[in-house]
């Protein structure tokens, strides 16, 4: 079963396809979810390609809904992730980053040198 799910999701109808899940899920998506969404994004080409318009500008708004929730490990993913991601870092709102860069002043006092030097690590 993991095969076959690797094949597909190796494919561009594979990667359109979860595009498309993460698009419809950005709205529910937790402050874990929408940090691993966009990590997972950062590091996989074919699936950031997949991406649509409305889906980064999901993905955004997630961050951005989420920010005030995000424990160290996701506000330094997040803030990763955007930093790779021109075309996400595009459609965060000025309001967006704010609460991001509240989110990472936030954590930081409990951040590793794990957390603030290599976040994409995790």
């Amino acid at each position: 079963m993991a095969k076959a799910v690797e094949r597909t999701a190796t494919l561009p109808a594979g990667w359109d396809a979860v595009a498309r899940v993460e698009e419809r899920t950005a709205s529910t998506m937790n402050a874990q979810g929408t940090a691993n969404i966009l990590n997972a994004l950062s590091k996989l080409d074919a699936a950031a390609s997949a991406m649509s318009p409305a889906g980064w500008d999901a993905v955004a708004r997630a961050a951005e809904r989420t920010a005030p929730t995000m424990n160290v490990q996701g506000a330094a993913n997040t803030l990763n992730a955007l930093s790779r991601l021109d075309t996400a870092a595009s459609v965060v709102s000025l309001a967006g980053w704010i609460d991001v860069a509240r989110a990472a002043e936030r954590t930081a006092p409990t951040m590793d040198a794990q957390n603030a030097a290599t976040p994409s690590t995790h």
